[in-house]
């Protein structure tokens, strides 16, 4: 809440938000919000954050800067693009999708299975998954990332791998 970079986009968003005299943590904050604003509130308190944590891993890994300004219009350009995305009515026939068994099996009594998977979702970003579960199918474990400029999924699985343990 002190940071000289984010204050800016804080002040100049329609919100207007000033964190001087705050003196709760921003995950306190943020949690507050969630909890007690209104909603088109919170959708613009969640886009500015996005905005925000893009911006900084433009500048951390690319050497980007971007102007609060930017920041701002970015997130309001993603609020109008999610309302137009839920407003729009799309006729479609209900189905029902039933899948093929898993071969998935459970590990010994006291013991975790880790499974993980990676795959391409456009050419040399890749999407690897983990996800560790007990003998009795219950989900202890899952998490996803994305990775550029892997050269293959034996690579992205195995970079997953490392990552999990």
């Amino acid at each position: 809440m002190n940071c000289l970079y984010a204050k800016p986009v804080w002040l100049l968003s329609p919100l207007g938000i000033q964190f001087e005299g705050i003196l709760v943590s921003f995950v306190d904050w943020l949690g507050n919000i969630i909890a007690k604003a209104p909603y088109n509130v919170i959708i613009y308190v969640i886009s500015l954050c996005y905005g925000s944590w893009y911006a900084r891993n433009k500048y951390c890994f690319e050497g980007r800067n971007f102007e609060a300004v930017n920041i701002v219009q970015k997130a309001s350009n993603i609020i109008e693009d999610y309302k137009g995305l839920v407003n729009t009515h799309v006729d479609v026939e209900p189905t029902i999708s039933i899948s093929s068994p898993s071969s998935w099996s459970p590990p010994p009594t006291s013991t975790f299975r880790l499974n993980i998977d990676a795959s391409e979702l456009v050419h040399n970003k890749w999407g690897v998954v983990a996800i560790v579960r007990d003998s009795k199918d219950i989900v202890l474990v899952a998490v996803a990332w994305n990775f550029v400029a892997l050269p293959d999924a034996n690579i992205a699985e195995a970079l997953e791998f490392w990552l999990s343990i």
